[in-house]
């Protein structure tokens, strides 16, 4: 995020990024089904909020030696072989280029559908110590008003799909929300179903 820019904050909606946000997501995949820490990096991909309000994504494909990624301009579909208790079986990767993530600016605002404060609100390991996300990013000032504690511990979260405590249907409308509801969503770029964990 641009220094001293800040987020507009929003406990159920969207939160608002300024121009010039940068956000990155890796894809990795396990190789070795009995060894889970063997894992390949495929992808990177990249969703800039532009000077001009807009929205574009690209994508980068990870050589397999990890020396570098290199952009793609179109999509890209790859065989990955893995290991089994049985085998090997081989998935296929889909790597999205233009026009999902390719540099063709959307006219959003400076929205993301993902980063949100269902999702920022749990805890995280900054390495030296664990604290919830969101009281983090809200120490550090990141918002454009200050949270206060009680505001923060009344938000939403998402359950984890591990989480034993919560019901099978909390679970899986997390992954839904989490996963889905960028694109699911009234208005959305594939809206035949409305994804998202408050609204339904």
């Amino acid at each position: 995020m641009p220094k001293a820019k800040t987020i507009g904050f929003s406990p159920t909606g969207e939160w608002v990024f300024p121009q010039g946000t940068v956000f990155v997501k890796h894809f990795d995949i396990t190789t070795n089904e009995m060894h889970p820490s063997e894992k390949r990096r495929l992808e990177t991909r990249l969703l800039v909020c532009d000077a001009t309000g807009g929205v574009y994504g690209v994508t980068y494909k990870w050589r397999a030696d990890r020396s570098d990624a290199e952009l793609l301009a179109t999509n890209l579909t790859e065989e990955i072989v893995i290991a089994t208790a049985s085998g090997l079986r081989t998935q296929n990767w889909y790597y999205p280029a233009a026009p999902i993530a390719g540099p063709a600016t959307r006219p959003m605002p400076e929205e993301s559908l993902g980063v949100k404060t269902r999702q920022i609100n749990r805890e995280y390991n900054y390495g030296e110590a664990k604290e919830n996300q969101l009281r983090a990013w809200n120490r550090l000032g990141l918002f454009e008003r200050a949270l206060k504690d009680e505001e923060i511990d009344s938000c939403a979260k998402l359950a984890r799909l591990d989480d034993a405590n919560a019901s099978l249907e909390e679970r899986a409308r997390s992954y839904l929300d989490a996963n889905c509801s960028q694109c699911h969503r009234p208005g959305g770029a594939v809206a035949y179903f409305d994804a998202d964990l408050i609204r339904p």
